[in-house]
């Protein structure tokens, strides 16, 4: 319609000769060359967002090379607060104390680490000498 106006004219042409208008969306139909080169354009967009996910991956498995050891030792540190202990490896010492029927442990530096009962095999064996009906040797 008033196709003979020229394009910068029409829509006042169109307005002046119409029984009323609105501002709406509405779907056109695309022309031939309109589909060829919005499918360029999807096939670019294709291609740009392999590129880019390729760099998301490497970026990605950068930073969890960087973030695993932090989450291993927040794990550990975690578990070592939680229990108020922590692994050791290093010798440790033991100390029988026979009186109280109790064996020591020791680390390195001499501190002390743990206590348990004695093992039946770690007791000492006990000598009893029967001297006569006091204990005594007379």
């Amino acid at each position: 319609m008033f196709s003979d106006v020229p394009v910068n004219q029409r829509v006042q042409v169109l307005m002046d000769n119409c029984a009323a208008h609105e501002k709406t969306s509405y779907l056109k139909d695309l022309t031939p060359e309109e589909i060829d080169v919005k499918n360029e354009t999807i096939s670019a967009n294709c291609i740009q967002v392999f590129r880019l996910e390729e760099k998301k991956k490497e970026a990605i498995a950068g930073f969890k090379v960087q973030i695993d050891p932090l989450k291993e030792q927040t794990r550990t540190l975690c578990e070592q607060v939680e229990t108020r202990k922590e692994e050791v490896n290093g010798m440790l010492f033991h100390f029988p104390d026979h009186e109280l029927s109790i064996m020591n442990t020791y680390d390195e530096l001499g501190e002390f680490v743990s206590s348990r009962r004695l093992r039946p095999e770690e007791k000492q064996a006990r000598l009893f000498v029967a001297h006569g009906k006091t204990g005594s040797a007379e």
